[in-house]
């Protein structure tokens, strides 16, 4: 609900008198301000759940419609459609000043000319993300909180991080984004972190839920119609003696600054309230596994039980996790819903909790899932909710429902300090006045206070200042040592921030739990370490990491990628394609396949093979394994080359040359050994004989020694 005034909930009891202060900015920059005077009606319609049900995670779109009178053509020159709304209503208080409520930001989407009137139709900043989330950037993993500020920055939309709940749950996979619009993934958001989510008056995105807890525990008075005896009924107390004082029961109800909290209706109009209250007995999340079948977890007992299901961010192995988080907060919450007409006001919201009281002065519990404020008449109050029997008959998952289309939006980029920057402005041009206290102290100084109310003690947003400081809070007590000051600084220069957007910080020192850089304008980051003398030693971009020195230590794992320079490891395993164009391998270099240098790993084996790039030259292999080195798959043949020597260096004790080999044990079961002159021709032909003799055999055919051949054929000699 938006903080009012004790006068101003006063005022709004009695006869009423309302007025408006809108203001219009036109897509050429020209503004416009409204009054009452302006409008021939005038609604806000906005829900947290849609007609019927009672759902978390809703994502609603809050709809402005106003009719205005344009019988003196005054709104003929202007060009409504992409204008933007600041809406403000105000009361006027007893005492003749207005107390004026900020009712949100809206986009017009559409303006129609009717007569002597203009129709126009807005919707809030919820609208920007309904937009295709193919767009986004954001890599997976991903935290909760990421996925958030991803979703905002692009839709250029400000947020509450501080409404944020399980920032830190992690979404392993990255969704099918080809069906989803920003929208839905923010819903989803809202299904783990179990709220609803919408864009507040101050035009940021909220997480939020019902706050039954602020309710008072009411004492039934009983009933004194029926078949039931007066006094019979109702709850008892006792209401002490005369003696002492002090005896008897008592029951507080607490004070009129905790009423504020909520509303209580009994001036109603039309009512229709059901007959049964509505416990929530647990919650049931589900997601469906790659393989057959469902992972599903209760939390809490069966009955009314709200459902979360086909939630792509909540995968398989998180089931437990959301429905502890969410069952925790919603389990046991009991509400009545209803539907009811009630006297406008426009501090009520949608997200808010409420007594009842009807006709017969029966008081009921209950939220508020849908409400539409109307300038001139009764405001329609509902709670929506399927009954238990219902509920039985009806299974759903809590999914995103959309209750309104806008047209296509320009695709416009912001990066997060622009849109804190537009935020900024936006405030700064509809701003609202503030009041002034100043508190004396005994030693002639004082402490001054603006606050956002006409008495500090009914105000909520507080600025205090004094010599130590300067604190602020939007959640004050009535007193400055029981009230939380969430944001501020003090004389040393000492500042407690909540989002801090700027276009450079110079520092000592930083700590925290996450760094993004990039992103933003499609931009990406860059990270730069750098020595004592300036020199970048690390660098960090979109291209990767680079670093000029340094030692990886521990386990390093390369899926793929091409490693430079020199690469040293103390040990590790390198899977997938490890390339590197120099360098030194120390330690344990494990290789299930790949290439080195050309040779090519496949198990305990090393392998290369040729390419023929001579006339004369064969096709070989050699193969380098544990038996030793040889030649597969083709016979082996050389053109000699005077200007292209070649030369195979085998890790073994042989050594395989152009013009010579040199190995420990030569075998073979034939071996021709053949000269070559400068002509190409064959000179002579050197054999062994089966007595193990050395035979040459000259090519003319003419044999020496106890050999065998001769022959134009080369004398060839067969050796076993």
């Amino acid at each position: 609900m938006i903080h009012t005034s004790t006068k101003y909930r006063r005022a709004v009891q009695g006869n009423r008198q309302f007025g408006i202060a809108d203001r219009i900015t036109f897509r050429d920059g020209t503004t416009l301000g409204l009054d009452i005077e302006d409008f021939v009606s005038y609604s806000i319609d906005e829900a947290t759940s849609s007609p019927g049900k009672f759902e978390v995670g809703a994502a609603v779109i809050k709809e402005y419609s106003a009719v205005l009178n344009n019988e003196d053509g005054k709104f003929d020159r202007y060009d409504f459609e992409g204008a933007d709304i600041v809406a403000q209503v105000g009361l006027m208080l007893e005492d003749g000043t207005w107390e004026y409520l900020q009712k949100g930001y809206y986009r017009v989407v559409e303006a129609k000319a009717q007569d002597l009137v203009i129709l126009v139709k807005a919707y809030d900043s919820m609208l920007f993300f309904d937009s295709p989330y193919s767009g986004s950037m954001l890599s997976y993993p991903a935290s909760l909180l990421q996925i958030v500020q991803d979703a905002c920055n692009a839709c250029s939309v400000a947020y509450d991080a501080g409404s944020i709940e399980m920032g830190g749950y992690t979404v392993r996979k990255r969704p099918d984004s080809e069906t989803l619009t920003y929208r839905d993934i923010i819903s989803y958001c809202a299904q783990i972190m179990g709220c609803y989510v919408k864009v507040n008056h101050m035009d940021r995105l909220e997480f939020g839920w019902y706050d039954l807890e602020c309710l008072p525990d009411g004492i039934d008075g009983g009933d004194f119609t029926g078949t039931a005896r007066p006094y019979e009924t109702g709850d008892t107390l006792s209401g002490g003696n005369f003696t002492d004082y002090s005896s008897g029961d008592s029951h507080d109800c607490g004070t009129f600054r905790d009423a504020a909290g909520y509303h209580h209706f009994y001036h109603l109009g039309s009512q229709t309230i059901n007959t049964d209250d509505i416990t929530i007995t647990g919650v049931l999340v589900s997601v469906e596994k790659q393989e057959e079948g469902a992972e599903s977890c209760l939390y809490g007992t069966e009955g009314y039980v709200l459902e979360i299901s086909e939630n792509p961010l909540i995968q398989e192995g998180a089931v437990q996790q959301v429905a502890r988080h969410v069952g925790q907060k919603l389990a046991g919450s009991i509400f009545r819903p209803l539907s009811i007409m009630v006297q406008s006001d426009p501090c009520i919201e949608a997200g808010d909790a409420a007594l009842v009281t009807d006709r017969r002065q029966r008081t009921y519990r209950t939220v508020i899932t849908n409400t539409t404020f109307t300038m001139g008449g009764m405001q329609k109050v509902e709670c929506s909710a399927e009954t238990p029997t219902e509920k039985n008959y009806t299974k759903y998952g809590a999914v995103t429902k959309i209750l309104a289309k806008a047209r296509d939006e320009v695709d416009i980029k912001l990066s997060a300090y622009d849109i804190a920057v537009q935020q900024m402005n936006q405030l700064a041009a509809n701003t609202m006045g503030f009041y002034s206290t100043t508190v004396a102290q005994k030693d002639g100084s004082i402490l001054a206070y603006r606050h956002d109310k006409p008495k500090l003690a009914e105000s909520k947003v507080v600025y205090k200042s004094g010599i130590d400081g300067f604190f602020v809070t939007r959640d004050y007590t009535g007193e400055d040592s029981t009230t939380l000051w969430k944001a501020g600084f003090d004389s040393s220069g000492n500042a407690v921030l909540n989002i801090l957007s700027v276009i450079g910080i110079n520092f000592t020192w930083a700590r925290g739990g996450e760094l993004i850089l990039g992103g933003d304008d499609g931009k990406g980051g860059v990270m730069l370490v750098k020595d004592a003398a300036g020199n970048v030693v690390v660098q960090c971009d979109i291209n990767g990491i680079t670093a000029t020195k340094g030692t990886f230590s521990g386990r390093l794992e390369a899926a793929t990628g091409t490693f430079k320079g020199n690469l040293e490891a103390a040990g590790g395993t390198f899977s997938g394609e490890l390339e590197a164009a120099s360098g030194t391998f120390k330690g344990a270099l494990q290789a299930a396949t790949g290439t080195f240098g050309g040779m090519t790993a496949e198990g305990n084996t090393l392998v290369q093979e040729s390419v023929a790039q001579y006339p004369h030259s064969g096709v070989y292999k050699i193969i380098i394994s544990g038996e030793g080195v040889s030649f597969d798959d083709s016979e082996v043949k050389y053109n000699y080359y005077k200007d292209d020597m070649v030369q195979f260096e085998p890790s073994y004790s042989t050594k395989i040359e152009l013009d010579s080999i040199e190995t420990n044990d030569l075998r073979a079961e034939n071996l021709k050994l053949v000269g070559i002159g400068e002509d190409d021709t064959v000179t002579w032909l050197l054999g062994i004989n089966k007595e193990g003799e050395v035979v040459k055999i000259p090519r003319n055919g003419s044999s020496g020694g106890n050999g065998n051949g001769g022959g134009d054929d080369g004398g060839e000699l067969e050796v076993s």
